[in-house]
């Protein structure tokens, strides 16, 4: 008998219907869990895929069921059992976290499993733990220190673990904000430049910035609304981008449209003043090289 192989955790929460399940896998069988709640029990379904059309397959597995309250996991049903194509569904009368240990498999492949690196893990080149919304997110000092100026200001320079807890910021942006930092291909994309932008400010990270000022530059972002991005050069302090929109503003109907908009009242004088000279010279076909207001 080969060794078992013992899966992951998974935690589903327990609806009145079967609102919540997910999938397990090990040694290439995908397992299907699914709870329901009811006024005095809870019914576990745990179903077998094994990935094969014959109906010769078996497995026999052991499937733990406990109760979670906080952060304490409780047993409360351990059933070991024969699963194959003619059996239905175990099911058990008992928030539900499964696991699942396979003890043998026939007619079955192995997959080798390969995991991306998680800012969730704690690693030994990590010395600084992130608290956010409860959950934590692990880091190193030296790496937060050099990027950031927030970071530098708050962390020492020595090796010591450190413990800091972030408020007025989501446990996913933090987490989109490492990815961007550490030197792992996160892609700037629209959906999670605002994020960045505006964490790269909070905590005065400009490599981050320049990142977003090159996407919003780039023709990957030819879509996205300009008068927005005009908003964003202003108040992110990136006048680059400023003077990249600021000429894509080639005919006085678009500068009507920024007059028009609610981004005109979030823009300064100086800026103001500049669209409406561009516009003045656009109606008069005066070519000049514009000034554009330091940020």
């Amino acid at each position: 008998m080969p060794d078992s192989e013992v899966s992951e955790q998974i935690e589903l929460t327990i609806y009145e219907e079967y609102k919540d399940e997910n999938t397990i896998t090990t040694k290439d069988l995908k397992w299907l869990v699914k709870v329901r709640g009811y006024e005095d029990n809870v019914v576990a379904v745990v179903a077998c895929d094994p990935g094969t059309p014959s109906t010769m397959w078996q497995v026999e597995a052991e499937v733990r069921f406990w109760l979670k309250k906080d952060e304490i996991l409780t047993p409360v049903i351990t059933e070991r059992s024969i699963f194959n194509s003619s059996k239905k569904p175990l099911q058990l009368t008992l928030r539900a976290v499964v696991e699942i240990e396979v003890f043998s498999t026939s007619n079955l492949r192995t997959l080798n499993k390969n995991s991306p690196f998680e800012f969730t893990e704690n690693s030994p080149d990590s010395d600084l733990k992130i608290i956010v919304e409860g959950k934590r997110l692990y880091a190193n000092k030296a790496i937060m220190r050099v990027f950031s100026s927030y970071f530098y200001g708050m962390l020492t320079a020595t090796k010591e673990e450190q413990t800091v807890e972030l408020e007025n910021v989501s446990y996913d942006e933090m987490s989109t904000l490492l990815q961007a930092v550490y030197p792992t291909p996160l892609k700037i994309n629209e959906s999670n430049v605002e994020t960045l932008l505006k964490l790269g400010k909070l905590y005065g990270i400009p490599s981050v910035l320049i990142k977003c000022d090159c996407f919003l530059r780039s023709p990957e972002a030819a879509a996205m609304d300009r008068n927005g991005l005009l908003r964003w050069a202003v108040f992110y302090e990136l006048p680059d981008l400023q003077g990249f929109i600021l000429e894509s503003f080639d005919t006085a109907e678009k500068i009507f449209a920024v007059r028009d908009s609610p981004v005109w009242s979030t823009l300064g004088h100086e800026e103001k003043a500049s669209l409406l000279e561009r516009m003045f010279n656009l109606n008069c076909n005066i070519s000049v090289n514009l000034s554009f207001p330091t940020l």
